[in-house]
């Protein structure tokens, strides 16, 4: 094959520019004068006149989660409590064979005023078992019949790190939360390895449409897996996937001698992924203060620190990179002071999921030598939840700017599927910190990030914590776009959500998706 020359495109630079790709390279750029040098053999691109950026990398996403996501019972989380049982009778009803698991993902039971019950499930489930998982993924909610499957009963110990709520009599209620939820999906799952290739496909051709060109999906095995096996047919796939394994396959990784950046340009592994604490929606985020209301919960721990330094001693040891969930202010803490005596392996740096609430002795801490991996959207309906839950603590929450200005790499991601990956969103949200729609409900605006930091928080910061030759617009760099229907940065400074659109996705060089200008 020959170049591309992509024409009639609006960018930071000159007007009249012409960009030249060599499969998955920038090749030159320059002025329309470069069209006189295309040979027979060459491919004119025309880009319709639409806005090009580098590509956009989301960093941090459940990317088989997100794939399966799309045949699951979708609960918002504002549904009422009745309204989620009136959904899942609905789609009961409509079921043919009455054993078939039903599962769902969304609920949220914050404002609920009333702990949810396996029992009310049984009554509206006709029979079938049904397991919803919570919002932020951190709880399962479970019918009678479910927690039969699994043997869920009163004597049934929980595992390390792990929550089994009960009520006054011992007799677990139905929901689980932190580490017994995985104990429950490996135990009701039945998802065949075909099964799992088919949502794959399905979650990097979404991710592709929202003008993804990459993301660090924290993976399970199977989803690791069925990667390799999509992979194996064919490098051209919709977009490139960095992964973070479970922090149980560190081990084998290491005895084998696998380092970060292990594979191909379109897939490769980067570390291991651990959790130090839960979340805040189902309130096992660990807190250095209580829970408002709550005098005796300060959340869930789920893996000591003199552990968390041990696991990562051993990562940093084999050259790789750990992404550390840590949400509450005290886990936060954990991470921080462990990251802060360790370089970056290979040059990917160590990394801390979510960050959410943070003091301000932490702060000074936070230099390129990790990676903090933010999730804007989060926001969206984290307003309410982290009023009532936190109380004044929530202003010191989402703290981007500040972590901007210490030097620390601020990686934007959604943490798809809890939120949608649409960058547009965790752009909009990492900016005004309100959704566009309901301006009233607002974050601290001095953690306000720029429009040009919000984009290099999904192309250039990426690049550089990933160590990946990409997330800009020059020669020799890979040759992934994101093309708008205008100039986001514009876009986002104006406050226009409507002109802040996506219409086109290129990575490899190849265009992936296009809904034109």
């Amino acid at each position: 094959m020959g170049y591309t020359y992509w024409t009639h495109f609006a960018w930071h630079g000159p007007e009249d520019s012409v960009l030249v790709t060599d499969e998955d390279e920038i090749v030159e750029i320059g002025t329309a004068s470069l069209l006189a040098h295309r040979g027979s053999r060459d491919r004119l691109a025309d880009c319709e006149g639409a806005f090009l950026t580098p590509g956009l990398w989301d960093s941090h996403v459940h990317l088989l989660a997100y794939g399966k996501s799309f045949r699951e019972l979708y609960l918002d989380a504002d549904l009422t409590y009745d309204e989620v049982l009136a959904r899942v009778r609905h789609l009961a009803h409509t079921m043919d064979t009455r054993e078939a698991l039903i599962w769902g993902a969304g609920w949220s039971d914050s404002q609920w005023g009333i702990a949810p019950k396996a029992a009310d499930l049984s009554r509206v489930a006709e029979g079938h078992p049904v397991a919803l998982i919570s919002h932020d993924h951190h709880s399962v909610w479970l019918s009678q019949e479910a927690m039969a499957t699994i043997g869920l009963e009163r004597h049934t110990p929980p595992v390390p790190g792990g929550v089994i709520e009960r009520d006054i009599h011992g007799v677990p209620t139905g929901v689980v939360r932190e580490n017994q939820v995985t104990w429950v999906y490996t135990r009701l799952t039945s998802q065949s390895p075909d099964d799992d290739i088919r949502d794959l496909k399905r979650g990097l051709q979404e991710m592709a449409r929202h003008g993804i060109v990459g993301v660090t999906s924290m993976e399970s095995r199977e989803g690791f897996i069925a990667l390799q096996r999509i992979m194996g047919e064919s490098y051209e796939t919709p977009i490139r996937v960095d992964v973070m394994l479970p922090k149980d396959q560190l081990t084998a990784l290491a005895e084998l001698g696998v380092m970060s950046r292990f594979g191909h340009s379109s897939f490769r592994i980067q570390g291991v992924k651990l959790f130090i604490d839960g979340a805040l929606g189902s309130r096992t985020a660990w807190m250095k203060n209580p829970y408002e209301g709550e005098p005796e919960n300060c959340g869930v721990l789920s893996l000591e620190p003199d552990l968390v330094r041990s696991i990562v001693e051993t990562a940093d040891k084999a050259g790789l990179a750990v992404a550390m969930h840590a949400i509450g202010d005290r886990a936060v803490q954990i991470a921080v002071k462990v990251l802060r005596d360790f370089d970056r392996p290979r040059g990917v740096a160590h990394r801390i999921e979510h960050a959410q609430l943070m003091d301000d002795t932490e702060i000074p801490w936070l230099t390129s030598r990790f990676a903090l991996s933010v999730q804007p959207v989060h926001m969206v309906d984290d307003y309410t939840i982290a009023r009532r839950h936190w109380g004044e603590r929530s202003l010191r929450a989402y703290r981007f700017q500040s972590f901007w200005q210490q030097g620390g790499l601020v990686l934007l991601g959604s943490d798809a599927p809890v939120a949608t990956p649409d960058p547009r969103w965790g752009l909009w949200m990492a900016v005004h910190r309100a959704p566009f729609d309901r301006p009233r409900e607002v974050w601290n605006l001095q953690e306000a990030l720029t429009p040009r930091q919000a984009l290099d928080g999904y192309t250039r910061v990426p690049a550089i914590a990933n160590a990946r030759r990409s997330g800009v617009l020059a020669p020799g760099f890979q040759a992934d776009f994101t093309f708008w229907a205008s100039n986001p940065e514009r876009a986002l400074a104006e406050g226009n959500w409507d002109a802040l659109r996506v219409v086109g996705t290129v990575v490899q060089g190849r265009q992936v998706w296009w809904n034109g200008r």
